[in-house]
């Protein structure tokens, strides 16, 4: 092998070296980006509403630390509540909305400790059914969808979600009579979006904080930390390759 095909070849080297530089640093920001993206937290307007839900309307709530709180209809109706409009994107278009009112899953979360980045909410139906709501979801913040297009879009807000009692001032009618109440999660609060129906839980019974599944969180501040930890360990290896490869290349007779 002739010195003009070695430098070649060190050449090529280098630059595939480049490339993964290169790669590793898109792909970095890349699975890191849904960690970092934050929205302003806030919610839709609320109201004080004393009314009357029927006796099955029963909701018990579970601290991190395992101690039951259970509340009764009028208890559920003397809560703060909140009514806004929402609705479910099951990926057929146009989606119908309408107004829904409830108590916010913040409120009940506060009603026993509170939920923090670290913990989860999570929402059970009479049926079994189970959705985890984390921090970021608790505090409104959903994949949302154009109700008329089912395009995917980015809300001028958050939404709030919230276990409802009200679907268009009408009391939501539970299992026996066809419903899906008389407690239900619905997302509200941007109107014309709908959301993801996996979230829209059903027959809703029980709502507890539990420590979330360990997942790192990143801020802005360690995801530029681990960038330029990663860009470094590359850059080394780059210099030490380039340094290394002559040698080893025309240690080699031609």
């Amino acid at each position: 092998m002739n010195a003009v095909k070695l430098v070649s070849k060190f050449k090529a080297k280098r630059c595939f070296t480049a490339l993964a530089v290169f790669a590793v640093i898109v792909s970095t920001l890349v699975v890191l980006q849904p960690y970092v993206s934050t929205q302003a937290v806030g919610s839709a307007d609320t109201k004080s509403l004393s009314s009357s839900l029927p006796s099955t309307a029963n909701l018990t709530l579970v601290a991190l630390n395992g101690t039951k709180y259970f509340l009764n209809s009028s208890q559920i109706a003397n809560l703060p509540s909140t009514t806004a409009s929402g609705g479910m994107y099951t990926g057929v278009s146009p989606s119908s909305t309408s107004s829904y009112t409830g108590v916010s899953l913040n409120t009940l979360a506060n009603i026993v400790g509170g939920v923090n980045r670290s913990e989860i909410l999570q929402v059970e139906g009479m049926d079994g059914y189970t959705r985890n709501f984390n921090y970021s979801q608790v505090n409104g913040n959903f994949t949302a969808y154009d109700a008329a297009t089912g395009n995917l879009v980015s809300p001028k807000k958050p939404f709030t979600p919230i276990v409802a009692y009200y679907n268009d001032s009408q009391l939501i009618p539970g299992n026996s009579s066809g419903g899906d109440g008389p407690l239900m999660v619905a997302i509200v609060g941007n109107a014309s979006l709908v959301t993801q129906g996996k979230y829209w839980v059903k027959w809703v019974d029980k709502v507890e904080v539990l420590p979330a599944t360990p997942v790192p969180e990143f801020t802005s501040v360690s995801l530029v930390s681990l960038f330029l930890a990663l860009t470094l360990i590359v850059v080394v290896s780059s210099v030490w390759l380039s340094r290394k490869s002559p040698k080893k290349l025309f240690s080699h007779k031609a």
